[in-house]
């Protein structure tokens, strides 16, 4: 698993879900500009990091509000181990926050409607992957999206996570899952 990528890919998410944005959760440019200048005064060398963390907090609790995401795989809540896993990832993040400027730095200025540029532009999905994720579609309640099963819980099925985003629109966030997944031993 490619922890950068999934820190960037429930980055980009968390952001487009702002209320100055899409109005999915309860964080109003956070991961703006406005954030960092808030953030920074606390946390003068870290701030990305702790914006990252609250926003992306509030984001998974409203997508468990959003949709009933207990018995699924979703971009807030993968296996146990990948949890465990990217968080003991922090400490590498905090070691290496230079690298990490340039991709806040874009964050900042993600626009409506922008979501999907974003993610091609930084690499984080491919067109190919945005058209098969757009295939699906929403449950009848229209609060959720059920993609594939996989035999292993890989970048791509976490990048689908993502992108199942897509499908959402402004002040009603759409929550990709995964049910049923069948993870190798």
């Amino acid at each position: 698993m490619k922890f950068d990528n999934l820190l960037k890919l429930r980055l980009a998410v968390a952001r487009y879900g702002e209320m100055d944005i899409a109005r999915w959760w309860n964080t109003e440019g956070l991961l703006g500009r406005n954030g960092a200048i808030l953030f920074s005064r606390g946390f003068p060398a870290t701030h990305i990091l702790a914006q990252a963390r609250v926003v992306m907090s509030v984001a998974e609790n409203r997508c468990k509000d959003v949709f009933d995401t207990s018995n699924f795989i979703t971009l807030w809540r993968l296996t146990p181990e990948i949890e465990d896993q990217f968080e003991s990832q922090w400490g590498s993040w905090l070691d290496r926050i230079e690298e990490l400027l340039p991709f806040f730095s874009r964050l900042e200025k993600l626009q409506s409607g922008a979501l999907r540029d974003f993610l091609t532009d930084q690499n984080l999905a491919s067109d190919e992957v945005i058209a098969s994720v757009l295939k699906h579609n929403k449950s009848a309640d229209g609060r959720a999206v059920a993609l594939p099963a996989t035999t292993s819980l890989n970048d791509e099925a976490v990048t689908m996570l993502a992108v199942g985003f897509l499908k959402g629109e402004i002040g009603s966030p759409v929550i990709p899952y995964i049910k049923d997944i069948k993870l190798k031993d």
